[in-house]
C-alpha cells in the first residue's frame, strides 16, 4: 500500500488567500489547514487527540489584529501607526508563512523517507508552531488593550488553546531532545534512534 501523500493535501486544501476574510470557526473545513502544525492530527489519527482546536487560529488572529489597528484610533492616529505595531503585523505574518512551510517540508518527507527518517522535521514543528502561534495571538491580544483579554473577542480563549496544546502532545522539551539527538547524531557515528513521543 503507498503512503498517503501528506505534502498533496497540505498543498491541496482550501485554504483563504492572502486579504480574504477567514470563515467562523465553524465554517472551517475540518481537514489539514496548510497552517497546521497538528497536520498529524488529521494524517495519524493515532498520535495525537482528537479534541486538538482547529488551526485557522493564526490567520484568524491575524484578521483581527489588522482590522483593529486599522479601526481603532489613539493620538489622532490609526493603532496601525503607532509604535512598533506595522513591524508587529509583518512579524505574524512571517510567522504565519515560515510555519507552514516548515510543515509542508516535514509532511514531503513523510512522503519520500517515511516517518522514521522525518521524526526530526516532526518534532521540529510541534515545537516552532505552537509557539509561534501563541506569541502571534499574544501581538494581536496586546493589539485590543483590554478587550483582547475579554469575552468580546475570542482571543484569550484561542490563546489559552493553543497554549495547552505545548503540553499535550508532549513538552517541548520531549521534541527539542529529539531535534537536537538527531543533529548530534550526524557528528557522533549515527543517527539517534529516539523517536517523536506523543500524547498515548
Amino acid at each position: 500500500m503507498s503512503p498517503p501523500a501528506y505534502a498533496e493535501k497540505l498543498i491541496c486544501v482550501n485554504t483563504p488567500s492572502p486579504g480574504e476574510m477567514v470563515p467562523p470557526e465553524k465554517d472551517m473545513p475540518k481537514t489539514i489547514f496548510v497552517f497546521e502544525f497538528e497536520f498529524t492530527r488529521s494524517i495519524d489519527p493515532a498520535a495525537v487527540p482528537p479534541e486538538a482546536p482547529n488551526s485557522e487560529k493564526p490567520e484568524r488572529a491575524l484578521e483581527l489584529m489588522c482590522k483593529r489597528s486599522e479601526e481603532r484610533v489613539a493620538f489622532g492616529k490609526k493603532i496601525s501607526s503607532l509604535g512598533a505595531n506595522y513591524d508587529y503585523i509583518a512579524e505574524s505574518r512571517i510567522d504565519i508563512e515560515t510555519s507552514r512551510l516548515l510543515t509542508l517540508n516535514a509532511a514531503n518527507l513523510m512522503d519520500t523517507v517515511g516517518n522514521k527518517v522525518a521524526r526530526s522535521e516532526i518534532a521540529q514543528i510541534k515545537v516552532h508552531v505552537p509557539i509561534v502561534a501563541c506569541r502571534l495571538i499574544d501581538r494581536a491580544i496586546q493589539m485590543h488593550g483590554g478587550g483582547g483579554v475579554s469575552q468580546d473577542f475570542p482571543l484569550a480563549s484561542m490563546y489559552a488553546h493553543m497554549r495547552t496544546l505545548r503540553i499535550a502532545d508532549g513538552p517541548d522539551e520531549v521534541h527539542r531532545r529529539t531535534v537536537a539527538r538527531e543533529e548530534l547524531g550526524k557528528y557522533g557515528g549515527g543517527q539517534s534512534s529516539e523517536v517523536v513521543v506523543t500524547r498515548d
